[in-house]
């Protein structure tokens, strides 16, 4: 039953998420799918995570990065030993991974 929720959930709200691919860049775009893949990440110019997703360099991944975060669609968390990068709008990044 909460599942089924959430699907309707997710459904009703594809016409925001659509308006966000709208505003963005492709580049922005495709580095915020990655990092819905990956949940979180904190070694968001890893080589490892730059070349699985294809997503540029490290320096293009750092702008596109900042500039997700400037629009609020990017939330950096910081701890004593890393930062950590993840979709702000859960709803968001649950629609993310299962649509591509």
């Amino acid at each position: 039953m909460v599942k089924q929720a959430c699907d309707e959930l997710l459904k009703n709200s594809e016409a925001v998420f659509f308006q966000y691919r709208k505003l963005l860049t492709p580049a922005q775009w495709e580095l915020l799918i990655a990092i819905a893949k990956e949940n979180e990440i904190s070694q968001i110019t890893s080589k490892n995570f730059v070349g699985k997703y294809n997503i540029g360099s490290p320096a293009d991944v750092r702008r596109i990065t900042k500039a997700l975060i400037d629009k609020e669609l990017l939330l950096e968390t910081s701890t004593k030993t890393k930062t950590i990068y993840q979709v702000y709008d859960v709803f968001l990044s649950r629609w993310l991974e299962r649509e591509y």
